[in-house]
């Protein structure tokens, strides 16, 4: 008899009797066993330091219930039943978008053996993301992108937009979900005003987008009719004003505003979207024309009251001096 065969039936001999005292005690089969055989498959000291190295190898592959049967080929491995432990992903991914384009577990974690925690780190989900979506990959290139290559963990990734495993498909231009998305997205990290001073970047772009027509257009619950901040900005590929690639640029902008507005000309394009009415140094035409108007507002108020005031006190001299004629 040939060493790799007898190896072979010594291995089998020690299996069967581990197999039988396992089962006897109701014991899970031991790892070192399914090593025996599924060493070259993957690095026992990757999987040992893997998010799964505490578990048996049984505790996901549960179809192997009969040891002999599965090296005799009689029990083939099924596919693992991820949801067993991960419950809240699990409901949450069969919600998304993912479980109705066939996207499983497996498909975005391939690492199953050798899976270490990701510890936040931003640029572990992009890596990820952009294996299938290799069209949005120019967001690699954008201000988000460059800074989460850097270690920056308050610029937007994929996860922060789109969440991890609670995907929800984009609609069309007039869907209101989709719209709205795509501006409320936005808000929720450029809305915290400390972390826009720690990333040094505008940290009024909120506030004077809400002030102006789109910003008032989308509180009053109408996001689909105008514009919000990827139509301006786009989703992924968000470039300083001074970029020649930036679709703010001077030299895009005119084709940016035409995707909404026809016909948009130089002069449109001149439209203070982030104004600040009372920033004197950079929108003087715009806090002139502030002051002026809450001036003239306030006068004509002003003089509505005192002529209303006036006109009440000499109804009251005009009564009280027919009363003296009667009397």
């Amino acid at each position: 008899m040939s060493i790799p065969r007898l190896s072979l039936l010594i291995l089998f001999l020690i299996v069967s009797l581990s197999h039988t005292v396992s089962a006897e005690q109701g014991m899970a089969i031991d790892p070192a066993t399914c090593l025996g055989c599924h060493s070259d498959r993957f690095s026992i000291k990757e999987f040992a330091a893997s998010v799964h190295g505490k578990n048996a190898c049984t505790s996901c592959h549960t179809d192997i219930t009969d040891l002999i049967r599965h090296m005799k080929g009689e029990i083939k491995v099924q596919k693992v039943q991820c949801e067993r432990c991960h419950k809240r992903e699990n409901a949450e991914h069969y919600a998304s978008v993912h479980i109705a384009k066939g996207v499983r577990c497996a498909d975005c974690h391939t690492d199953v053996h050798s899976h270490t925690y990701w510890r936040k780190d931003k640029r572990i989900v992009v890596a990820m993301c952009i294996q299938c979506h290799d069209k949005e990959a120019v967001y690699r290139k954008s201000v988000h992108g460059k800074a989460v290559v850097a270690g920056n963990s308050d610029s937007a990734a994929c996860h922060d937009c789109h969440n991890l495993h609670d995907i929800k498909p984009v609609g069309g231009k007039d869907d209101h979900a989709s719209r709205e998305f795509h501006t409320k997205v936005c808000l929720k990290c450029h809305s915290d005003a400390e972390m826009m001073k720690r990333n040094k970047v505008f940290n009024v772009a909120v506030k004077t987008y809400m002030e102006s027509y789109h910003g008032k257009n989308y509180r009053l619950g109408f996001p689909e009719r105008v514009a919000g901040c990827s139509d301006c900005h786009t989703a992924h590929s968000v470039l300083p004003r001074n970029d020649p690639a930036s679709s703010i640029n001077s030299a895009n902008v005119i084709k940016t505003c035409s995707k909404c507005h026809a016909g948009a000309t130089a002069s449109f394009t001149k439209f203070y979207a982030h104004g600040e009415p009372t920033d004197r140094h950079n929108y003087p035409i715009l806090f002139y024309t502030f002051v002026s108007m809450t001036a003239l507002l306030v006068s004509v108020f002003a003089v509505f009251w005192l002529h209303t005031l006036f006109w009440m006190f000499r109804g009251f001299v005009e009564n009280r001096h027919k009363k003296h004629m009667h009397l």
